[in-house]
């Protein structure tokens, strides 16, 4: 509403985005935008639940299928250790438009879900991607153990996945 140039180009959807078309089974993901104090939070980084109730599941394929996506440029993601099922979803969109995605490379939080933060750079590595701090640095050389290993437990570090 405070930029009506850009409307034309946002669709607002409250999608929950995974690695398969499912029925939603999620009920609550952690949030990390809290709102008001609680007591509730999470130790380390300070997410509270929040509910998915009104989402739907499906893949980032599937919807940019069916909303007729003709090219993604970027994906910025931040779905607080998520991010390994959010790309499995999306294999054909990163083969088919190569796009920039920023991510949070959180270890911790990725092994609270299941995986972990060499799972996810092996999976961008395999996808013919590199890794940066910024769109336009130098491509970080160090290996995928080292890069995991440098993040402290209950901290994170941005990072820029660039197609090779």
């Amino acid at each position: 509403a405070r930029n009506p140039s850009l409307a034309p180009c946002i669709s607002a959807e409250q999608i929950l985005l995974s690695d398969a078309v499912v029925e939603h089974s999620v009920t609550e993901i952690a949030s990390s935008w809290r709102l008001r104090p609680s007591t509730e939070a999470h130790a380390l980084h300070r997410g509270e639940g929040k509910t998915t109730a009104g989402a739907r599941t499906t893949t980032l394929d599937a919807y940019v299928a069916e909303a007729g996506i003709g090219h993604i440029d970027l994906i910025k993601m931040d779905v607080d250790g998520n991010e390994l099922s959010v790309l499995r979803g999306a294999e054909k969109t990163l083969a088919r438009d190569r796009p920039w995605i920023i991510f949070e490379l959180a270890p911790y939080i990725l092994e609270e879900h299941g995986s972990s933060g060499a799972e996810l750079l092996t999976l961008l590595q395999d996808a013919k991607y590199e890794f940066a701090r910024s769109p336009n640095g130098p491509a970080l050389t160090t290996s995928i153990k080292a890069l995991v290993t440098s993040v402290p437990v209950g901290a994170s570090i941005n990072l820029w996945a660039l197609a090779k």
